[in-house]
């Protein structure tokens, strides 16, 4: 989905990802969930923070607390 470009009528295989995903999916969104404030991508950064709830892993969860914890974007820490 990311490398065709994120096209929002295919967003579906983005939000897949809370269903389909697990602990390696998680380590992987959580540097872009990081990113993408930074390049204007705040809505697409607040639908990663829902995938890793969703994962609901405890690594998910881990990585959603340290996004929760370090991130400089204020809207996304709540």
């Amino acid at each position: 989905w990311q490398t065709a470009g994120a096209p929002s009528k295919e967003s579906w295989a983005f939000t897949a990802l809370g269903v389909l995903g697990n602990d390696d999916t998680a380590r992987k969104l959580t540097p872009l969930i990081r990113a993408w404030p930074g390049e204007s991508q705040h809505k697409r950064a607040t639908v990663g923070l829902d995938i890793l709830a969703a994962i609901g892993s405890d690594i998910a969860l881990m990585q959603l607390n340290g996004i929760a914890q370090k991130l400089k974007f204020k809207a996304l820490q709540e």
